[in-house]
Parts: C-alpha cells; sequence; structure tokens
C-alpha cells in the first residue's frame, strides 16, 4: 500500500513540475516577443520587389521560413503606408 501512495504522489509531483515549468516557459516566451519596432518620422519605406511576382503565396511549398513577396504583399504594405503618418516616402526597387 505504501508504494502505492510513493507512485501516487510521485505521479503528482511530476505533474505539477511539468506545469509550472511550462508556465514559466509560457511567460518567458511572451516577454520575449514583446518587442516593438520603432518606427521614426519622415521614415523611408523601402521594397524591394523581385522579378517574378505571383498574386499570391504557392500553397504547396513549405509552411516555415520565408515565403516570397506576392502581389498581395505589396499592396497591403503600401496601403498601410499610406494611412501612416511616419512614413513620408515610398521607395520600391526593381529586381
Amino acid at each position: 500500500m505504501g508504494a502505492f501512495f510513493r507512485q501516487l504522489f510521485a505521479t503528482i509531483l511530476a505533474l505539477v513540475i511539468v506545469l509550472v515549468g511550462g508556465v514559466f516557459l509560457l511567460v518567458l516566451i511572451a516577454l520575449g516577443s514583446s518587442k516593438k519596432t520603432v518606427i521614426p518620422a519622415h521614415a523611408t519605406l523601402h521594397l524591394v520587389m523581385p522579378v517574378s511576382l505571383a498574386e499570391y503565396p504557392p500553397t504547396r511549398e513549405k509552411p516555415f521560413g520565408e515565403r516570397p513577396l506576392t502581389l498581395h504583399d505589396l499592396r497591403q504594405d503600401l496601403r498601410m503606408a499610406a494611412v501612416d503618418k511616419r512614413i513620408d516616402r515610398v521607395v520600391i526597387q526593381m529586381g
């Protein structure tokens, strides 16, 4: 009977340690990702437009990592820059 309770308490302790560690890890991730990008006043938006520009990203490529710039992304960036008071100029570099 004593072995049962020892195993039970060890399992409960392990679960508590895993849960506390998980919460601690989530807090560290949340603190690390709270960095904001600072855009100075009178900034210039510099967009490099590739030679081939797809309308939407391909759906059969790798889901992680850098994805190519699409026409949709370019239009969204230009729309956001149009209403942002901190951006004065837009430079689009071809190729």
